[in-house]
């Protein structure tokens, strides 16, 4: 943050919020709904069109002191249940499979485990 404008308060410059928002994690639109304003504000902001007040930057300050956890996140999607061949649009698989590939020591607990469930393959179903 740089030092306070004649003694009044301080200013934020466009450097100044975009370390702010890499320090918090965050998006622009993270930042802007934490605030309750507009993507726009915070997006002049940083282009230096416009500069945040000195209510908004004792904010910004206080976001800052909390840290990450004061930012307000989109909430994660919710996981459909995907069973069958539908599980293979699942980003979690190929993570799993990533790593069953990396591990061969967890490879064979899965083996042991999967020895415990039946093969689905074998069932008749109405979605095939």
């Amino acid at each position: 943050m740089t030092p306070p404008l004649r003694g009044i308060f301080p200013a934020m410059t466009p450097n100044d919020l975009r370390k702010l928002r890499s320090d918090l994690r965050c998006t622009a639109r993270e930042l802007a709904t934490t605030l309750g304003i507009e993507l726009r504000v915070v997006q002049d902001w940083e282009s230096g069109e416009r500069f945040p007040t000195k209510a908004m930057v004792a904010r910004l300050q206080q976001l800052g002191d909390a840290g990450p956890a004061s930012i307000q996140r989109k909430p994660a999607r919710a996981t459909q249940r995907l069973v069958g061949l539908d599980r293979l649009s699942d980003p979690r698989l190929w993570t799993l499979i990533r790593r069953l590939t990396e591990h061969p020591v967890f490879f064979e607990q899965v083996l042991q485990l999967a020895e415990k469930y039946d093969d689905s393959s074998d069932r008749p179903t109405a979605n095939r």
